[in-house]
């Protein structure tokens, strides 16, 4: 990022948190609260990188909701938000939900539905259900409209060869992301970053948990594609119908899926 252009971002921020301050001064304290702890909590060793991708670079949105997601790691409590999951580290009807994909997503299928999309660019997402909504297309899966009671969203994902996105930030906090690779051979090239933790797919496994309101990013530097399924299930709760109310809502705000590419540069197949 250039200097004017980080002069440009803090100066924005700056007006808009002293504008709230003048209406009404807690409001913009709060924010401050919340996104410090958002930036503190995460494991990475460069807090400076984390501090300035957040407050000054992609973080906005994810900035934006931080009050809301420090409620949801409250009324998640005792379950503790690891960043990084094993499957293990979730109840057992999250595991259950879980393993079901894993065990029968029909991932030749799948593959070939991604094929037949044709589809130039950099990063591809056909989506089957949304925040707790079934969403219709041209290439069905009955086992992604079961009526699942942990599992939000389900997509799947195609990235081009030699191809990345950014260090991103997530937005809500009310959902774990799973991600499952189903390619039948996968290279060595295609992995993720998370924090300081990096997950290959060719070596570590097709299965990879996480906090994606966490820095991440992901890379496939190989010569073909890589395809993965691209779920959220319910962060654990003694209180699931709050957690639940939460994704529900915005899956009724956003039901137009279009949202989700308008915050991101995935292209996101309708039919």
């Amino acid at each position: 990022m250039t200097t004017k252009k980080l002069i440009k971002r803090l100066t924005i921020r700056i007006v808009v948190l002293g504008v709230a301050a003048y209406f009404y001064w807690p409001l913009p304290v709060l924010f401050l609260v919340t996104g410090f702890y958002d930036v503190i909590r995460q494991k990475n060793k460069n807090k400076g990188l984390v501090f300035r991708l957040y407050f000054l670079g992609n973080g906005s949105l994810t900035w934006l909701f931080s009050p809301l997601n420090a409620l949801i790691d409250i009324l998640c409590l005792p379950y503790i938000n690891k960043q990084v999951y094993q499957l293990t580290d979730l109840p057992k009807k999250h595991q259950e939900e879980i393993k079901t994909l894993l065990e029968q997503s029909p991932n030749k299928q799948l593959t070939e539905s991604l094929e037949q999309l044709g589809s130039t660019s950099e990063r591809t997402m056909l989506f089957y259900k949304w925040y707790g909504f079934n969403v219709d297309n041209d290439y069905p899966c009955p086992l992604f409209h079961s009526p699942f009671k942990r599992i939000l969203t389900i997509g799947i994902s195609t990235f081009n060869a030699q191809s990345q996105t950014t260090q991103h930030f997530g937005w809500l906090r009310a959902g774990i992301r799973v991600l499952i690779n189903i390619d039948e051979n996968v290279d060595e090239r295609a992995y993720l970053d998370v924090n300081d933790i990096r997950h290959t797919w060719k070596t570590d496994g097709p299965l990879f948990i996480f906090d994606d309101t966490i820095l991440h990013q992901s890379f496939n530097l190989s010569d073909k594609k890589r395809n993965c399924l691209f779920i959220d299930v319910t962060r654990p709760s003694l209180i699931p119908f709050l957690i639940n109310g939460v994704v529900k809502s915005m899956g009724f705000i956003t039901t137009q899926i279009s949202f989700f590419s308008k915050l991101s540069k995935w292209k996101v197949v309708n039919k």
